[in-house]
């Protein structure tokens, strides 16, 4: 086998899933989550090299052992261990699970193993230095609570890839990687303060990003500080976060908002906008077009609790991206590799000497339209446009 083919079959994830086979609540839960992290909307953006689930399943039924677990499969292992009380209360499981433990913390933060404590006395047991997630303490029904696991885990994960794609530049261990592992995903939150609606809802968001997530964020009025250059200080901010752009009436039209697009999208980072129109937009930005997008009225502001459960979706695809481009970046570095669809803005912003010469530009699924791919040649003719799918089997 060539080196390309090794190398592209490598996973950017694999989750475990360990579940004592006696506990339905925690198998039910393992089901949910294995149906929401294998589902297609991943293989859009992996082609095919998906989040790997595997469940953790009897290895001898006589011995009664859970199998090993491989930590050399994928480039980060995630182990999510549901804890119930007959878990805890079986020797074997236990000392499997702090087996793992120990197992994981040798191999630094690109394993980890996720303790969900399902029920609150089980802590007081574990006796263990290990955060663990308190099921118990969420509200709802067991599908309720797994879709907060689930924004729990994709937080987590992307956490995970980031420090994979950072882990050339960190020492292996000590104070500076526990630092650069621990730092919370920061979103950035663009907005006009030339609507009414655009910072009560900026500050909406900010109030629950706060409350329910540990999601970080930046917003100008609170978070630059006094003697500062607020222009450099948007542009660093920008190009170390996730953009949240409000979209008001006049949000198209105010300059700094339509800087803070460009930035981003320079930046190539995840963009969600939350759509708060009013009445009217004189002139949609051209460049803020090719993002997801959500309404949130803001007069009520009712769904506001939907928005950051789809902003975390946008951050977990774009590591999950770049985790399985990562190799292929260094095999082909003169191919570019981009995490959303192309569009006009994207080659506006590479060197002009580089229109001359043929480019290879890779993107996630699905492969645009034919209408939008010959605007592009339009205007940069030597340029051949792919999904990863399609770049794979060529």
């Amino acid at each position: 086998m060539n080196k390309f083919v090794e190398r592209t079959d490598v996973r950017p994830v694999i989750l475990y899933l360990v579940s004592h086979p006696e506990d339905t609540t925690a198998r039910r839960i393992g089901d949910l989550l294995n149906q929401h992290f294998n589902s297609d909307r991943y293989k859009k953006v992996t082609s095919g090299a998906n989040v790997n689930v595997q469940f953790v399943r009897i290895l001898d039924n006589v011995l009664l052992c859970p199998k090993p677990i491989d930590w050399n499969l994928a480039n980060t292992t995630a182990v999510v261990v549901l804890i119930g009380e007959k878990f805890v209360a079986d020797k074997i499981w236990m000392e499997y699970f702090c087996n793992l433990v120990s197992q994981a913390e040798s191999l630094g933060f690109k394993t980890r193993v996720f303790p969900v404590a399902i029920v609150e006395q089980i802590l007081k047991n574990l006796n263990l230095e290990l955060q663990a997630l308190k099921w118990y303490e969420w509200e709802g029904d067991t599908e309720t609570r797994s879709q907060q696991l689930i924004r729990e885990l994709m937080y987590e994960i992307s956490r995970m890839l980031r420090y994979f794609l950072e882990k050339t530049q960190l020492v292996s261990d000590g104070k500076e990687t526990r630092v650069a592992y621990g730092r919370n995903i920061k979103i950035f939150l663009s907005y006009s303060k030339h609507d009414k609606h655009g910072q009560t809802v900026a500050m909406q968001i900010r109030d629950w990003i706060k409350e329910n997530s540990q999601l970080s964020s930046f917003l100008d009025i609170d978070d630059i500080p006094a003697g500062v250059q607020f222009s450099n200080f948007i542009s660093d901010n920008i190009e170390d976060s996730v953009m949240l752009a409000i979209y008001t009436d006049s949000y198209s039209s105010r300059t700094w908002c339509q800087r803070e697009v460009i930035e981003a999208k320079r930046s190539d980072n995840p963009i969600l906008i939350v759509n708060c129109m009013n009445k009217m937009d004189e002139r949609v930005f051209p460049y803020i077009g090719n993002v997801p997008a959500i309404r949130v009225d803001p007069k009520n502001m009712n769904n506001i609790e939907d928005v950051i459960p789809m902003l975390l979706e946008e951050i977990f695809k774009h590591y999950l991206w770049n985790s399985r481009v990562y190799e292929l970046r260094k095999l082909y570095p003169d191919v570019l590799f981009i995490s959303r669809l192309p569009e006009l803005i994207t080659f506006a912003m590479l060197p002009t000497q580089s229109k001359e010469s043929e480019l290879t530009v890779v993107y996630p699924e699905p492969p645009i339209g034919s209408e939008e791919s010959q605007l592009i040649v339009n205007v940069w003719q030597n340029v051949q446009l792919s999904s990863l799918a399609d770049w794979l089997q060529e």
